[in-house]
């Protein structure tokens, strides 16, 4: 049997754990569209930007790339208050 705790939308600080974005973003999401060896020829210098990321020092496309899959994503969550 698996327990779940159950909470409302309104009720989980969204902004507050944008903090911890790099635990639950998954950067196979990413390079499902991002065709990094294309990116070499396109657009050299994004190329050379994420060249890290390709031999593997960063890990995580959100340490960059903070609003990931939604742009300027503060701008439609609302801050928890206590």
């Amino acid at each position: 049997m698996v327990a779940q705790k159950m909470f409302w939308a309104d009720s989980f600080d969204w902004i507050g754990n944008l903090q911890h974005r790099v635990h639950f973003t998954y950067s196979s999401g990413c390079v499902k569209c991002h065709d990094l060896d294309a990116m070499k020829y396109r657009v050299p210098k994004a190329y050379l930007a994420h060249k890290d990321f390709k031999n593997g020092v960063v890990t995580s496309c959100v340490k960059c790339h903070e609003h990931v899959g939604h742009k300027n994503i503060k701008d439609h969550l609302v801050v928890k208050k206590n």
